[in-house]
């Protein structure tokens, strides 16, 4: 019995890994709706900081996923024991984003494996299918080098990537038309808000967010390179790649839509911010700017 207990304990351990704090950073930084499905990974997967082996083979990676072992290493500085840091943590007052959209990257891998290829949803079952149907005779056929599994986790993994890096600069864009440093966290007069001061707006009016943009994001992400066993691949090389990589970037954004629920378009993102405690700090900063705008004239 104490054997038992004590191999249940040490089962339990190995897979009491947490991506909670980092997904849930993440959900804040770009204003996600849903994170249920990172966080599930941690039921089977494993999560440590690199040994003396990988700091030297991979001395300047941030993390590395092993499909074999379900296993995802990580830099020790961005572990809290065995969970991953808070992505607000690890993109740091500087907002160095790189490193989230790394581990992103990877967790896909990782999502790949546990649900996606053992079709666990109908959204999985979709994609799995196109891949099978699809994707994997165009890889065979357009990249005969590589084997169609890898070039695949990695277009969809390098497609996660480029999508936080994409949501993280719309973010900023918003923030920058709006006259708000993130940095400061202060405001500052833009040449659309000394506009809008000069032609009357109210009070009111003048203290939120603006962005009204309904052109869509979804187009906007459509990875070229993929990285793989060392070599580039250029996706946009293959004949009549269009039609093939135009559905596939759709179902990629439309499995993260469900899984995720990142914005649509701008004026959503907008939308998404006003609920925020950022939106509170930038009302009192445009009161302030209203208020001393009155008092000069």
């Amino acid at each position: 019995m104490k054997i038992f207990i004590l191999l249940l304990a040490l089962s339990t351990h190995a897979f009491a890994n947490n991506v909670t704090p980092f997904i849930e950073g993440l959900k804040a930084d770009i204003l996600l709706l849903r994170t249920t499905r990172a966080q599930e990974l941690h039921h089977h997967i494993r999560i440590k900081a690199f040994g003396l082996l990988g700091q030297v083979m991979s001395p300047d990676a941030v993390a590395t996923y092993n499909g074999n072992l379900n296993l995802i290493n990580l830099d020790k500085t961005l572990l809290n024991g065995s969970s991953i840091r808070d992505a607000r943590e690890i993109r740091g007052p500087m907002f160095a984003t790189y490193k989230n959209s790394t581990i992103f990257h990877e967790l896909g891998h990782a999502e790949l494996d546990v649900f996606v290829e053992e079709k666990e949803t109908s959204v999985d079952e979709a994609l799995m299918s196109f891949y099978e149907s699809t994707l994997k005779p165009f890889y065979k056929k357009n990249f005969p080098g590589f084997n169609p599994h890898t070039v695949f986790h990695e277009h969809f993994s390098y497609y996660r990537s480029d999508l936080i890096d994409f949501l993280y600069n719309e973010v900023d864009k918003v923030f920058m038309s709006n006259g708000f440093n993130k940095m400061k966290n202060s405001c500052f007069l833009t040449a659309q808000l000394k506009k809008k001061l000069q032609d009357g707006t109210t009070l009111d009016e003048f203290t939120g967010f603006f962005g009204d943009s309904e052109v869509t994001y979804q187009k906007e992400v459509k990875p070229q390179y993929v990285f793989v066993k060392g070599k580039d691949i250029d996706l946009f090389k293959a004949p009549n790649h269009e039609t093939i990589l135009k559905e596939t970037y759709r179902l990629f954004w439309n499995y993260h839509m469900n899984f995720y629920g990142q914005a649509n378009h701008q004026k959503e993102l907008v939308a998404r911010l006003r609920a925020t405690s950022v939106a509170r700090t930038l009302e009192a900063c445009r009161k302030k700017l209203w208020q001393d705008f009155q008092n000069s004239k």
